[in-house]
């Protein structure tokens, strides 16, 4: 390093030039690794100067070391007498110790944040790093800016089906509500109408009502008509809208005393609400497929929303046999199976005239129906499948939330501050903190960033659990501060003072 300190002298005559050379470069490189070298193989260095091999126990004797022509530790390797390659790309440097990090973290810039093979591959074009592979995937996985365009969503296994679904219960005593638009009719053609979806969970039966708008009083309207004619629910499921949610204050304060139990998804998860989805899609392709582009008007629609309603209702729940009525959602509503049967009115009753005996027989047709419900419709539905699907994220962990519609550089970063646990002892949703304040997520909507605080030469990281992202940050400022407080030299080699500035 004679060129590099002779270059640092404070006469400005005697320096060989202001800049460093690539030269100089050079052999301040080979300098550094001959000293790095020599403090992590110091031993084989010293027996292969001697003259002797390297000892069996050496973790370097397989990789057939010698010294080069620059002084520096060498695999010997099998190209050898490939003319077409380079002497650092035939007998590669050998390194291992903290500048491995940093060459790494170098190399992954410079080849504009390439993946781990091309990363190795240009790595061992000019140096051997025991372990490369395993230290490249931690430098990319550390990349932030490699984890905003490639970290995968969160996934979690799926959670069992509630209680309030799988057990016996009164028809639309369990329901799920959902908007479902938009709706044109000829009498006002400019005017936007929707349908007031009502599902029940047990049942899987569907209530449609016609409504005028979104607004809170039409809600109203519709659920008081849905109570009179299916009666009064004890639990609501529904999405996040704003009418729900002022629905949900009105019924607190003017309804408290019936036990109205309301409960919401999380935002933007849909998902969370698959009972009554999949039924609003039932209905959107029943209602294109019989109108199409045809206007009618608000009468006409009203019927034909009852009819789909009806159609809804007697489709089959569960396996459709050749020899057997199916069960349908209007066995437990009106009787039997289809509203539109009038043929099947009697199908389970039999004409009799002493009204005991046929309030017996109607009793027994009900429980038949629960006992197929129970032996066949719940225990043909779709089976848990838990897999591999493991989500390690926890309090304190830095994630990217998924924003549809826009680009992913655009998504916010945020912090959790607190996880919502399921029955199954799973995470199911987060509250989080980002920079426009605390939102809640679903997991799905969350793409988890991996932080390596530090990565040791040779492919070892050290990283503390439960420090936390603050706990970073204020390591970060004090470090900064110590940077400030340190020291600072001149190119001259005097130490530099503060400007003394008066009090006036």
């Amino acid at each position: 390093m004679g060129i590099e300190v002779h270059n640092c002298r404070p006469h400005q005559e005697r320096r060989s030039s202001s800049e460093l050379s690539p030269g100089e470069l050079e052999n301040g490189e080979i300098t550094l690794l001959r000293c790095i070298q020599r403090e992590r193989y110091g031993e084989e260095i010293e027996q292969l100067i001697s003259g002797r091999e390297v000892k069996d126990g050496s973790p370097i004797s397989r990789l057939t070391p010698f010294i080069g022509k620059d002084g520096l530790l060498r695999t010997q390797g099998r190209l050898a007498f490939a003319s077409s390659l380079l002497y650092d790309e035939k007998h590669p440097i050998l390194l291992k110790c903290h500048l491995t990090l940093l060459l790494v973290k170098n190399k992954h810039y410079m080849m504009k944040h390439a993946g781990v093979d091309t990363l190795v591959t240009a790595i061992r074009n000019n140096f051997w790093i025991v372990s490369v592979r395993t230290l490249a995937k931690k430098i990319c996985r550390s990349c932030i800016h490699c984890q905003r365009q490639d970290a995968r969503a969160c996934k979690q296994a799926m959670a069992p089906l509630p209680e309030d679904r799988v057990k016996k219960s009164p028809p639309f005593s369990v329901i799920g509500i959902d908007h479902a638009g938009l709706l044109f009719c000829s009498d006002t053609s400019n005017r936007k109408l929707y349908i007031l979806l009502f599902t029940c969970a047990v049942v899987r039966a569907v209530h449609l009502e016609l409504v005028d708008s979104l607004s809170l009083e039409d809600f109203i309207l519709a659920f008081k008509r849905f109570v009179a004619r299916r009666g009064h629910p004890s639990i609501i499921y529904s999405d996040n809208a704003q009418t729900f949610k002022a629905a949900h204050k009105v019924f607190q304060r003017e309804l408290g005393y019936m036990g109205l139990d309301w409960k919401f998804s999380a935002p933007l998860a849909p998902w969370w609400g698959g009972f009554w989805e999949r039924l609003v899609r039932s209905v959107k392709s029943a209602l294109r497929k019989s109108l199409g582009n045809t206007r009618v008007s608000r009468v006409q629609l009203d019927t034909t929303l009852q009819q789909v309603e009806a159609c809804i209702n007697s489709r089959p729940l569960i396996y459709v046999r050749d020899d057997c009525n199916p069960l349908t959602p209007s066995h437990f509503l009106i009787g039997r199976g289809s509203a539109l049967s009038p043929s099947m009115v009697e199908e389970y009753v039999e004409k009799v005239s002493d009204l005991e005996l046929r309030e017996k027989c109607e009793t027994e047709a009900v429980s038949q129906f629960w006992e197929i419900w129970q032996d066949v419709y719940i225990k043909n539905l779709p089976t848990l499948t838990q897999g591999r699907q493991k989500c390690d994220i926890e309090v304190g962990s830095m994630v990217l939330v998924r924003e549809d519609g826009k680009p992913r550089l655009q998504w916010p970063l945020g912090v959790i501050t607190k996880a919502f646990v399921g029955r199954d002892g799973l995470i199911r949703a987060v509250e989080l903190k980002t920079k426009k304040g605390h939102f809640t997520r679903a997991l799905q909507k969350l793409h988890k960033l991996e932080l390596v605080s530090e990565v040791k030469g040779g492919g070892q990281s050290e990283s503390d659990p439960k420090t936390t992202v603050e706990d970073r940050a204020k390591a970060c400022t004090s470090d900064d501060k110590k940077l400030q407080n340190s020291p600072v030299y001149t190119r001259a080699g005097r130490q530099r003072r503060a400007p003394k500035k008066l009090d006036l």
